[in-house]
């Protein structure tokens, strides 16, 4: 039901763009313009994977390698499965056209995995200085790991050629303070988690933002971006029916160079923040495992208390050939502000997660490729406690 509500206004968005796309793209004065363009296209990739790890194993919900989901207990391991297989589908129709002689676009994208439903993707509309809808947020626009999607409306512009500046209000990402899976939490139901008094609410919007400067020669480009997120809380257990607010806030600096036009790619970021997890790479996958953005002190039924993190990564991609691309990646994340005495189970809590890995891909044709990855990773708790695995996949890739 959550989820239904939760798309059922942008829902009205498709008919509204796509209705909008069919008018504009042959009722324009540039009707010549559009006509090289699809009026509709319809686009996407299939996707087969294989993945074993060595070490350390993985539940069988998880297929992708992430440092904070290595088992660091005996008890985690026996819930594990070494060898995995997933399927994914991803299918997108898009639309271009012009209103007063502006660029304009629509897209709806939905995916489809072996364990998870069909569910949306991305869906919004985008004009040459609005967008409105389900996409990628701002904040770590150049980064190794993608934005995270959220609904949202967001403005652009661009000045003198170089400079993009870009600022969204945005929904706010649920803050977990009852991870599911979490030990302390092993036994109790969602229902039963869900009743409890302290919760966390969305009463308020984030807000992201980032400001790009695009060197000369199309050499690359270096971006400063941030948010900011109001984080409430109500605790209907109390006399007083507490609300704390708390706020999080994030920066993120990153640089994407083409060092030799498509054929050498550095991109690397630094970020630092606080209850900013659930944006993170790393973090925001342990959502289930454990708290990622703020956690209740040990003790207390309603003390809040932010997790602040920084993070420094790097990746640098190849093209051997049209055909043939190798890329290296490496990264960590660490914790500053925990105490592992703070907290309940304090001592299994993470501190620092580290990854290093490369893959390779290779297209047989423009529409079928077949890659393999090996990535090594290694978790660190408050107590010390450190854990490394090792992960090689296989992929097929087809697109259409």
């Amino acid at each position: 039901m959550e989820n239904r509500n939760k798309y059922l206004w942008i829902l009205a968005l498709v008919s509204l763009t796509f209705g909008s796309a069919t008018f504009n793209s042959y009722a324009q004065v540039n009707a010549e313009k559009v006509k090289k363009e699809e009026p509709i296209r319809i686009y996407g990739h299939a996707n087969i994977e294989a993945s074993h790890n060595i070490q350390q194993k993985y539940s069988e919900e998880y297929s992708s390698f992430t440092p904070s989901l290595i088992p660091m207990t005996s008890n985690q391991k026996k819930l594990s499965n070494a060898l995995m297989y997933d399927a994914s589908l991803k299918i997108g129709f898009e639309t271009k056209f012009y209103i007063e002689e502006r660029f304009s676009k629509g897209i709806a994208e939905f995916v489809a995995s072996k364990n998870d439903s069909l569910s949306i993707h991305r869906l919004y509309f985008e004009t040459e200085n609005f967008s409105l809808g389900l996409k990628e947020n701002n904040f770590c626009n150049i980064a190794t790991f993608g934005p995270v999607k959220v609904i949202q409306a967001s403005w652009k512009n661009k000045y003198k050629n170089n400079f993009t500046f870009a600022i969204g209000i945005e929904e706010n990402k649920t803050v977990t303070l009852y991870p599911e899976k979490a030990n302390k939490y092993k036994g109790m139901t969602k229902d039963q988690l869900e009743a409890k008094p302290f919760q966390s609410r969305r009463n308020f919007p984030a807000a992201s933002t980032n400001l790009q400067y695009d060197f000369s020669d199309n050499f690359g480009s270096i971006a400063l971006s941030g948010i900011v997120r109001p984080m409430s809380f109500y605790d209907s257990g109390s006399k007083d029916h507490k609300t704390p607010l708390l706020l999080g806030w994030g920066a993120n600096l990153g640089t994407k160079l083409k060092l030799r036009p498509k054929v050498n790619i550095l991109t690397a970021n630094i970020l630092f923040g606080q209850g900013i997890g659930s944006y993170v790479h790393d973090l925001k996958e342990m959502g289930k495992v454990e708290e990622a953005d703020a956690y209740i002190k040990k003790g207390t039924d309603n003390e809040v208390k932010t997790i602040m993190v920084g993070g420094a990564h790097a990746s640098f991609e190849h093209r051997w050939s049209p055909a043939l691309h190798f890329n290296i990646c490496a990264g960590a994340n660490y914790t500053f502000n925990q105490d592992k005495n703070d907290r309940e189970d304090g001592k299994d809590a993470y501190k620092l997660g580290v990854y290093a890995g490369a893959h390779a891909k290779y297209w047989i044709t423009k529409r079928a490729a077949v890659g393999a990855e090996y990535t090594w990773g290694g978790r660190k708790n408050l107590d010390d406690n450190f854990k490394n695995a090792h992960h090689i996949k296989a992929v097929a890739t087809f697109k259409f």
